[in-house]
């Protein structure tokens, strides 16, 4: 160089001796330092990754330095594996790839000089997704052995890939599209794995992919002979799915329906194991509905006329074990026996009905009777006309009525009367005197055609006539000066339970007007005013009255 001062790149190692010669035109002067400059070898770096460099993530990679070192130690490495994850600074090292790729990978190296190098592998490491199995079976149902499946291998991957099968029944292969033989029923698991070229390795395993199961339609039911509305039970011994006919329109896919029939008859029941399957198999039975019983019964009488009266229903149905009566009106009102007998306590019209169960535990719809039973109770009436003044010989003209049901009548020989003193009659209209006094009791009893009878009474009074006779003293004096006491003079006053005594006044007038009245025997009177008194006494036995 003949610049003052230069820069100089030295490009292979070694020692250097520097020789400066300085001139200013007329002398020169010269400076030689020997080794003055060392230039160092540099490192060579290198490595080796250990087998396989290929893979399906993660995928691990070991990687093992092999740098040569130059003029000095080498004391540090710096690795970067191509897919952005933090430097590695030890001599060997491994790395663990998560992302598909083909990755680059470089290594630096320096020594104690600070000398570098550095080395790169392109697409040093693969990286590759596994295989994706998919397979197919032509036929996975079989009714028999021995059944052969076809199976087709859809599987994608990279490359080369190889394949083992697992059949479930302890036999494999590793051909890429088998046909496989089954011998026994059952139900079979297939399993297919597929490694490709870097050992990238998958397994898809099928669950139940093979059914053989030999179908044999079969059922039972109970009970076998019902009465309709009564629930039947069936069930299914074929251990497949299935469905049902019941014979009457009605149908199930349950394993195990039940199911109601409404009408009597024969019913057929068809059963289909594994309906839609090339197993289907069908099996066909019988069910019998008995006929629902027919309730019936007579009553004794549908006509009531009295409280005691009662009602015998007599049961008429065939084969009936079990009775339930509903009885309107009726005590009692509710029965379990076969015959029940019954009162009403009250008038009305009142239906009555029965349920019964036969010996097949069959029950009947209600039966009621066509004719109700009429409660009516009759009755009877007293109706008389006679003399006002009950005096003997006292002569009464009686009429009798009553109602009843017009179920029923009351003929010319169903009326029946006492008169209280041992006379009696049978007539419904009769006259009947009394000759002696009393107070008597009258019954007129009336009995219906059909044997009801009404009973009636009322009573009367017959007296005999008395002497009435007044007794009283006045010596004369002023108005409301004193009182006067009026005494009966009356026979037989042991009789007499009857008196009436009506005081008259004359005072300026020329008609009477009452100025006291009583109903004592011997009464008291004050009279007011001047006056002319006219008195009335009235005294009777038994409504026998005398004046």
């Amino acid at each position: 160089a003949t610049i003052q001062t230069p820069s100089v790149n030295y490009v292979n190692p070694g020692v250097y001796t520097v020789t400066l010669i300085v001139s200013n035109g007329t002398s020169t002067d010269t400076e030689i330092k020997t080794g003055f400059i060392t230039v160092y070898a540099l490192p060579d770096a290198n490595f080796a990754g250990v087998a396989p460099l290929s893979g399906c993530p993660p995928f691990n990679v070991m990687f093992n330095d092999s740098s040569i070192q130059g003029d000095g130690n080498i004391s540090q490495w710096q690795w970067d594996f191509g897919d952005a994850s933090p430097y590695s600074v030890s001599q060997n090292t491994s790395h663990t790839y998560s992302l598909i790729g083909n990755y680059t990978v470089s290594l630096q190296v320096t020594d104690e000089h600070g000398c570098k190098d550095d080395t790169t592998f392109q697409s040093y490491v693969n990286v590759a997704n596994p295989p994706v199995i998919q397979f197919a079976a032509d036929n996975t149902t079989f009714c028999s052995v021995p059944s052969s499946v076809n199976f087709t291998n859809n599987t994608t991957g990279t490359e080369t890939i190889t394949y083992l099968w697992s059949f479930g029944d302890g036999s494999d292969t590793t051909d890429a599209n088998p046909t496989h033989t089954y011998t026994s029923p059952g139900t079979y698991d297939v399993s297919l794995t597929a490694t490709d070229q870097y050992g990238c390795q998958s397994t898809l395993d099928s669950i139940n992919c093979i059914n053989i199961t030999p179908v044999v339609a079969l059922f039972h039911f109970n009970p076998d002979s019902v009465c309709p509305g009564q629930t039947v039970y069936f069930y299914n011994d074929a251990d497949t799915t299935c469905s049902w006919l019941f014979g009457d329109g009605g149908s199930s896919s349950l394993s195990d329906p039940t199911h109601i029939y409404y009408a009597s008859g024969n019913f057929t029941i068809t059963f289909i194991a594994a309906p839609g399957t090339i197993c289907q198999d069908t099996i066909t039975d019988t069910i019998t509905i008995r006929q629902l019983p027919v309730a019936a019964f007579s009553a004794s009488t549908h006509y009531v006329c009295n409280n005691s009266m009662s009602v015998t229903f007599t049961d008429t149905s065939a084969n009936s074990v079990s009775w339930n009566w509903s009885i309107n009106g009726g005590t009692p009102s509710n029965s379990t026996s076969q015959n029940p007998t019954v009162t009403y306590p009250n008038e009305g019209t009142f239906q009555t009905s029965l349920l019964i169960i036969d010996s097949y535990g069959c029950t009947s719809l209600p039966y009621t009777d066509l004719i109700p039973i009429t409660v009516d109770f009759p009755t009877a009436n007293i109706n008389w006309n006679g003399l006002p003044n009950h005096c003997i010989p006292y002569d009464v003209a009686f009429t009798g009525s009553g109602t009843w049901t017009t179920y029923d009548n009351v003929s010319n020989t169903g009326w029946y009367w006492t008169f209280g003193d041992g006379g009696t009659s049978t007539s419904q209209d009769t006259n009947f005197t009394y000759n002696t006094p009393g107070n008597y009791t009258i019954t007129l009893t009336i009995t219906t055609d059909s044997g009801c009878t009404a009973t009636v009474t009322d009573s009367i009074k017959v007296g005999s006539h008395q002497n009435p006779g007044i007794l009283y003293t006045y010596a004369g004096g002023c108005a409301n000066d004193d009182s006067i006491l009026f005494f009966s003079n009356s026979t037989d006053t042991l009789l007499i339970d009857y008196w009436d005594w009506t005081f008259f006044s004359h005072f300026d007038t020329d008609s009477l007007f009452t100025v006291a009245t009583s109903s004592l025997e011997d009464p008291i009177v004050d009279f007011h005013g001047n006056d002319s008194i006219t008195i009335q006494y009235i005294i009777g036995y038994l409504e026998c009255k005398d004046t």
